[in-house]
């Protein structure tokens, strides 16, 4: 029996294209394959479960046998694929061009993202010198006063009115059109001024 034919058709960096034509008598077999497996579950009207005859199974589960004979095919053709062009993918394929005619082979394209082959030119013999930034004084001041009122903590303040920089706790309600009634109010912080 002829073999699934698998051949390289691109190759980019990251990428691979590959032609794959299934055999005639190898999508006969799957075919059969499928057919015994709808056979065996088939409830058709007049016969018992799993006795119905083959060309009726075949006529009336036709969809579902060709979908399941093309995912066989396509995964075994995938695992062919990946032993025989020694492919390292980083995702699963994209089908593309699939061809299945009644007498005619499967034919159809696999694309596929692989990881790049990467040449480094160079491992050692860097030279690297470290530069240590100059810290100055008010750099460190402007740091411990921007720490200093981060963490700081807030004392209420009671009977006065907000200024600029105070914390205030604010419940807002909102309303959509007229006569509608208020949604339920949410409380929230705001810092004024900021």
């Amino acid at each position: 029996m002829p073999d699934i034919q698998v051949k390289k058709t691109g190759e980019e960096p990251g990428a691979a294209s590959l032609a794959v034509t299934v055999p005639l008598e190898h999508v006969r077999e799957a075919e059969e394959r499928a057919t015994t497996v709808y056979q065996q579950r088939a409830r058709l009207p007049g016969f018992r479960k799993g006795k119905a005859p083959a060309a009726l199974v075949k006529k009336h589960y036709a969809d579902d046998i060709r979908q399941q004979v093309l995912q066989e095919l396509i995964r075994e053709s995938w695992s062919l694929a990946l032993e025989q062009e020694v492919l390292k993918p980083v995702a699963d394929p994209h089908i593309h061009n699939l061809k299945w005619e009644a007498g005619a082979p499967v034919t159809f394209e696999f694309h596929v993202e692989v990881k790049p082959d990467l040449k480094l030119e160079r491992l050692g013999k860097f030279h690297l010198k470290r530069r240590v930034a100059k810290v100055t004084e008010e750099q460190v001041l402007a740091q411990l006063n921007e720490l200093r009122e981060q963490k700081a903590p807030w004392t209420p303040v009671p009977g006065e009115r907000p200024q600029l920089k105070d914390l205030v706790h604010v419940t807002i309600a909102t309303r959509e059109g007229e006569g509608a009634e208020a949604k339920e109010p949410q409380p929230y912080q705001l810092v004024l001024g900021e």
